[in-house]
């Protein structure tokens, strides 16, 4: 399978509430999960961040439990996903609560494929966690398995 972003993800067409800004520069690739443990799909999100009086979904990617990619904001626009690292980064996020169930093996894989599409769209884009930028969550938990997905993101550049 080809590694271009394009072919890895299925496109939406939301509706934003607000113009998104084109964001400028990409250092940062930032993994969360959606913290919630019920079922649910992109556009759950987009809703519930329309809810919070957000433009619209915070996150450029969501993976679904079944390996399914969609995009949520378009790749070149800023994400809203972490305070005052927005304007350098893409935001990932994976389906589920990772601080009460495991990641399955083809949603993490595909979370892999996709991370590493990113990076090498954006030469010198490091990867980073929710985590690591707020001290408020846990985000992307406490089950998730930061170490080897940085491992094996490394092994496919």
């Amino acid at each position: 399978m080809s590694n271009s972003i394009e072919n890895l993800y299925i496109a939406t067409n939301f509706t934003f509430k607000e113009t998104l800004l084109p964001r400028k520069s990409t250092k940062y690739v930032i993994v969360h999960h959606s913290e919630i443990l019920k079922p649910h799909n992109v556009n759950d999100v987009h809703q519930l961040h329309l809810k919070l009086k957000m433009a619209g979904i915070g996150y450029h990617f969501f993976i679904r439990k079944d390996g399914s990619i969609y995009q949520g904001r378009p790749l070149d626009t800023v994400g809203a996903h972490v305070r005052d690292f927005n304007s350098a980064s893409v935001g990932v996020c994976f389906e589920g609560h990772f601080d009460l169930e495991r990641i399955n093996d083809l949603q993490y894989q595909k979370g892999v494929e996709l991370i590493a599409a990113i990076v090498k769209r954006y030469p010198g884009s490091t990867v980073k966690f929710h985590n690591q930028y707020t001290t408020k969550k846990n985000c992307p938990g406490k089950l998730f398995p930061c170490i080897e997905l940085l491992q094996d993101v490394m092994a496919k550049l």
